[in-house]
């Protein structure tokens, strides 16, 4: 598999999309969209080796739409957009992972509750 390319807005572009989110601007969240959810993407397959490509697409899609149902939660004075949208995004990657592996440890722990005595021996 050939490495993608991550291409993360400017700095300029990471303010103006800012501003447009504070401001409410109705091009904000297709803009923000467009330029955040390929290289999120791209972050979590690099920075996640032989996680699932799907799972790493929805967790950059979950931090964008939860930026963009409330986003008054993102402060413009600290991280810049994309810093902010990256740590949603393992946020929510990590999150989803746990809830994958949580079916299966319950199995394995109530599995092991109905072996017989002598196989634990």
């Amino acid at each position: 598999m050939s490495e993608i390319p991550i291409r993360w807005p400017s700095a300029a572009v990471e303010t103006q999309l800012a501003a447009d989110l504070g401001a409410e601007a109705p091009t904000a969240p297709t803009a923000v969209a467009e330029a955040f959810l390929i290289p999120l993407t791209a972050y979590l397959l690099a920075t996640h080796p032989g996680c699932d490509p799907d799972a790493c697409a929805t967790a950059a899609e979950d931090a964008i739409l939860g930026l963009l149902r409330n986003p008054r939660a993102f402060d413009p004075s600290g991280l810049r957009l994309g810093a902010y949208l990256r740590t949603a995004a393992r946020l929510d990657l990590g999150s989803a992972r746990r809830r994958e592996r949580w079916p299966h440890a319950h199995r394995v722990l109530a599995d092991a509750g109905r072996l017989p005595d002598r196989a634990l021996v």
